[in-house]
């Protein structure tokens, strides 16, 4: 399986403020996969920043999303988001699976996040 995942980011002093991922399985015999197109396949999350994050005006004009957005004021903390994350791709993956994952933009931005809230020693995130 693979999951296409994308962060998107209100700027390094903000951090993550949306997760999106879609899950891609293949059918074991064929190297085709099967691409899931219900809701249940589908991860889409906004995150609020913490208090006091500041927010790129440069990551705003890119992807439309800023502190005043409904879904960020309402969204939930990073750690809950990441949480959901983990839960989603372990419901969708058998335990003797190989999970690939694929990021958009990852080398310049999405692996650089996912590093920070993984592997980041005292990460802020």
């Amino acid at each position: 399986a693979f999951v296409s995942f994308d962060v998107e980011t209100g700027g390094d002093l903000c951090g993550i403020v949306k997760m999106s991922a879609q899950i891609f399985c293949f059918e074991r015999g064929t190297s085709t996969p099967s691409i899931k197109t219900s809701s249940n396949d589908l991860f889409n999350e906004y995150i609020k920043p913490l208090i006091g994050a500041v927010w790129s005006q440069n990551a705003m004009s890119i992807h439309g999303i800023s502190p005043d957005y409904e879904k960020i004021r309402d969204a939930s903390k990073i750690e809950d988001v990441w949480s959901n994350f983990c839960s989603f791709i372990d419901d969708r993956v058998r335990p003797d699976e190989v999970v690939i994952l694929l990021a958009y933009n990852g080398g310049s931005c999405d692996l650089k996040w996912l590093w920070k809230l993984t592997q980041a020693p005292n990460s802020t995130m």
